[in-house]
């Protein structure tokens, strides 16, 4: 069992997490051009619907509001990073944890690539393409992260804090596969 001052540092850990995937959603739905996510208005979508009732050019809404969806999203990558930076846990534990958020980061940023390439016809569709990119683009934050940072926190081996984050990503791929 963790003790109470691990377990209060895991769950600021895990706020961080929260803060990166909304940051990685607003990242998104602004690459995208997505105004709705889950049928409701995103970010870029509320500030557009704010706007339209005071700016008379449709073009020059759209541009404010996605321009807050991306600075938004990048103070939150940034309060993730603050979090795991001022984690308070033993200085090894906060650089593997930092070297952990480094990857996600890198990680789902490559995923996002691919996925604008699939979507813009430049990558080809091939379905180990496609299951790589979510991979990347949504397990690495969704069940690697999580994952691995619990192993760190409960002082695991590193080959355990790897092996499970080999089935956070198989887990990931487990399910695109129904989807697909």
């Amino acid at each position: 069992p963790l003790d109470s001052e691990t377990r209060a540092a895991a769950v600021r850990l895990a706020a961080a997490v929260e803060l990166l995937h909304y940051a990685f959603l607003l990242h998104d739905d602004v690459i995208d051009g997505d105004l709705l996510r889950r049928g409701r208005p995103n970010l870029v979508g509320e500030i557009l619907g704010d706007c339209h009732r005071d700016v008379v050019d449709a073009s020059r809404a759209l541009h404010w509001a996605q321009t807050c969806g991306i600075l938004m999203g990048d103070l939150l990558l940034s309060a993730s990073h603050q979090g795991f930076a001022r984690a308070d846990v033993p200085q090894a534990e906060r650089l593997r944890l930092l070297d952990l958020l480094d990857l996600t980061i890198t990680d789902s940023v490559a995923g996002e690539q691919v996925d604008v390439g699939l979507s813009d016809g430049i990558v080809d569709p091939e379905l180990a393409t496609i299951l790589d990119m979510t991979t990347r683009k949504t397990a690495t934050y969704t069940f690697e992260l999580p994952l691995r940072m619990a192993a760190v926190l409960a002082g695991a081996p590193g080959g355990v804090e790897r092996r499970l984050g080999r089935i956070g990503r198989a887990s990931c791929r487990e399910r695109v596969c129904w989807i697909v």
